[in-house]
């Protein structure tokens, strides 16, 4: 998969870098003024797969702009949690056995409402609902970027950027308009956030 990322010199020379897969963004010289552009870049990918989302939408390809959106979670919750197992087990170093028995572990939870669930608990000790009810300024920002927001939360990113990529997948309804992509690549976005709060609270558990 090939990535875009527009980045801006110092001068004022916005310059578009590309990537492919999970390959770096290869260093730069600004083409007005010369000056060297060091791009610094940990290659995640399911930050990639959002970014993509987004190119996708900004260039009209709004049915593959949701089915981007949705990956881009999973591979967020996936990376999560097999981060933090591999965390656990330190100083022993995690094995391909390990590994795979934590797949098995996600994949289980197959349906999204248990795979959030399971990231929440593991990260946090609480269900993904009650973690962000109790986060009153997580919550309230999460609200003023979805004003039809419904709870509970879960469901509600379920319903408005899971099944609208089950019914372009499953139902081949290829026909998605530019605010139904542009509403998708927000909740996404939206999910990130939140998880990035987990990962957070996970943290500060193991250093606290």
């Amino acid at each position: 998969m090939k990535h875009s990322w527009t980045v801006t010199c110092k001068c004022g020379t916005e310059i578009p870098l590309q990537a492919s897969g999970s390959g770096p963004f290869k260093d730069t010289d600004c083409p007005k003024c010369f000056a060297r552009i060091c791009i610094i870049d940990d290659g995640i990918i399911s930050q990639r797969v959002l970014n993509r989302s987004l190119q996708e939408l900004q260039t009209s390809d709004f049915t593959f702009a949701i089915i981007l959106s949705a990956m881009a979670v999973e591979y967020e919750l996936s990376r999560l949690f097999i981060k933090w197992k591999a965390i656990d087990l330190m100083p022993t170093t995690a094995t391909p056995n390990d590994e795979e028995s934590w797949d098995e572990e996600l994949r289980k939870a197959y349906k999204i409402l248990a795979r959030l669930d399971l990231v929440s608990q593991f990260l946090t000790k609480q269900t993904f609902d009650v973690f962000l009810a109790n986060d009153a300024a997580l919550t309230k920002s999460v609200q003023a970027r979805h004003p039809d927001l419904t709870t509970p939360a879960s469901k509600y990113f379920e319903s408005n950027l899971f099944w609208k990529r089950n019914q372009i997948v499953h139902a081949r309804n290829l026909d998605s308009s530019e605010p139904d992509a542009q509403a998708c690549h927000d909740r996404a976005y939206s999910l990130f956030l939140i998880l990035s709060r987990m990962d957070g609270v996970r943290y500060n558990a193991g250093n606290g």
